[in-house]
């Protein structure tokens, strides 16, 4: 899934003809008053214009949290998102042995959110819960994780900044 593929196809003659594998619901999210785009390089998923796709759910579920967020503590300026899906969904090879540490963000249900005070994590994550997520959790490194969004119950991801 979320991959190029090709197929080779002979009769009297061959030809080769490219397809994708993957989701076609992920759209494009891009940078705005709300957040900046970081995360993406070119060594394992491509730039930033390569890494922040994502289900409609997802994409309305991060803006209404964070205009909530901003609209409640200016001072913070903007929050920052990380990755979020490819294009077309998939793995993000980060470590160049396709295990994973990004599964969640296969089908564009995922987003890391940086630039989040330590101080206010606990009411960004109260946020998610009212804009729809099912669960959501700070961890120790320091990640916020977020179920739900919608219906499939995608999980989503927020990266606090120490």
């Amino acid at each position: 899934m979320g991959q190029e593929e090709a197929i080779a196809v002979c009769s009297d003659t061959c030809g080769t003809y490219n397809y994708a594998v993957g989701y076609l619901d992920l759209s494009f999210v891009a940078g705005n008053s709300l957040w900046t785009l970081t995360g993406g390089n070119t060594t394992n998923h491509g730039d930033n214009n390569y890494n922040h796709w994502a289900t409609s759910a997802l994409s309305n579920g991060i803006n209404n949290t964070a205009s909530q967020f901003l609209q409640n503590h200016p001072e913070v300026g903007q929050i920052a998102l990380n990755d979020m899906a490819l294009p077309i969904g998939g793995k993000f090879d980060l470590n160049n042995d396709w295990a994973s540490p990004h599964a969640d963000h296969d089908r564009g249900g995922a987003v890391d959110v940086n630039a989040v005070p330590t101080s206010l994590a606990d009411e960004f994550v109260n946020l998610c819960y009212s804009n729809g997520a099912s669960f959501a959790q700070v961890e120790t490194s320091p990640i916020i994780s977020i179920v739900g969004g919608d219906r499939l119950h995608d999980l989503m991801q927020r990266e606090v900044a120490l």
